[in-house]
């Protein structure tokens, strides 16, 4: 393993475009309370930077008076911390009179769950809207589009047939090359067991086509993809606790329990060329057609459903979630950003230089979505309602951004594959 160091330069001014009781009689005596109210619903933080809504609190039911004084029961319990806060519980319902007259009204309903602030809020990032920090850190062999943040805060990326991570200090880890020759690990994610997973784009018998696994110390597994040559591309954790990825030749999308067993789903339309996925914050799965020009989505049960982009040729590859729950996509055929809501309705922006080629995407910490331009070198910022503001880099540096991430020290860190490196934004 290599440790490496970078350096640091900075962007010039850019242009800006556009408790819980049992239920029980009493016996001659007032009845016992009805039952507590159902507990908090559970609704994890999702995805990216999109966070779970809070769960709502249950009913509780009234118990049985024996002697008809029965004690409404309690209400639901609050609901949990999620990005918006959970309803409140329902009132108890009356208990039963064992006699005389029903039990008393049910009890108050749970407080919502408060509502959690996502991590990164008060980022600098581009708040002058005139410049950026811009680190490097150099790699000893280029690295591919993928990069994504890991459970241990540090930031990984897959890099020609081996993976590497650098720590927010900056020191750069590149671990022995992988099982397979050739594999040509391609998508990066941060899985729900707590390691880390990619794709292996490589075709051939023994030269990828199969989903890897690094644990945070470096021991690799690997598993076949059943499709041959299927190109597996794109990977994201999903709401099932498996890992969901791109086939990109095979034209399916797959999932792969943590176990390794894979399933694959045939995309309805022939060649789509599915290439990125994320997860969305309706639940489902969403992924770019980069041939077919079209935005997909994949219900946990593996239901596809496919959505045309509107102008021909935009070719969508990399995809996020933004923290308006819409999916936000890019167009590197027509220099666009791309947004579609989750009921499908698609809109376009485009960017200044209509020879650009916008390549990765992500729900920034500013709660703007941040993409990088591969032609230029340069970062664009695009808000929730279609302003775009580039930050155009220095001359001289040949920077060719690429895949990008939010880091757990919330700034924006990418790959660098025409220089070697890896990257940091910082304010």
């Amino acid at each position: 393993m290599r440790a490496r160091s970078g350096s640091s330069l900075l962007f010039l001014a850019p242009l800006s475009i556009c408790v819980c009781l049992s239920c029980r009689d009493g016996a001659g005596a007032p009845g016992k309370p009805g039952g507590a109210g159902g507990g908090a619903g559970s609704s994890a933080t999702g995805g990216g930077s999109a966070v779970g809504v809070g769960g709502a609190g249950g009913t509780g039911a009234g118990g049985t008076g024996g002697d008809g004084t029965g004690v409404g029961g309690i209400g639901g319990g609050a609901g949990v911390i999620g990005g918006t806060a959970g309803a409140s519980g329902g009132g108890g319902a009356s208990g039963s009179g064992g006699a005389a007259e029903g039990g008393a009204s049910g009890g108050s309903g749970g407080s919502g769950g408060t509502a959690e602030p996502p991590r990164c809020v008060g980022s600098a990032l581009g708040a002058d809207g005139k410049s950026l920090t811009v680190n490097t850190y150099a790699l000893a062999a280029a690295p591919s589009v993928a990069i994504v943040t890991g459970p241990d805060d540090n930031v990984w990326f897959t890099e020609a047939n081996a993976i590497g991570l650098v720590t927010q200090e900056g020191t750069v880890v590149e671990f022995p090359p992988l099982p397979s020759l050739s594999s040509a690990p391609s998508g990066i994610a941060a899985g729900p067991d707590g390691n880390i997973w990619f794709t292996e784009a490589g075709s051939g018998t023994g030269t990828g086509n199969q989903i890897g696994r690094i644990t945070p110390s470096g021991a690799i597994a690997e598993y076949p993809v059943p499709t041959a040559d299927s190109l597996p591309l794109g990977i994201v954790a999903g709401p099932d606790d498996n890992l969901w990825f791109t086939e990109q030749a095979g034209n399916k999308i797959g999932r792969i329990t943590p176990g390794g067993t894979v399933t694959e789903f045939p995309l309805p339309s022939t060649g789509g060329s599915p290439d990125s996925i994320t997860l969305g914050a309706d639940g489902n799965l969403w992924f770019t057609e980069t041939n077919g020009n079209r935005i997909g989505r994949i219900t946990p049960a593996g239901a596809i459903t496919e959505y045309p982009v509107p102008t021909a040729r935009s070719f969508p590859t990399g995809i996020a979630v933004g923290r308006d729950g819409n999916l936000w996509f890019v167009e590197p055929g027509t220099a666009g950003i791309g947004r579609i809501t989750p009921a499908g309705v698609v809109a376009e922006f485009r960017l200044s230089n209509p020879a650009e080629a916008p390549g990765g995407i992500v729900a920034g910490p500013d709660g703007n979505l941040w993409f990088t331009e591969y032609f230029s070198g340069n970062f664009g910022r695009i808000t929730p309602t279609g302003t775009i503001t580039e930050f155009v880099v220095a001359a001289g540096t040949n920077q060719s951004p690429s895949g990008i991430t939010v880091g757990a020290d919330c700034n924006l860190w990418f790959t660098d594959p025409g220089n070697s490196s890896v990257g940091r934004v910082a304010p």
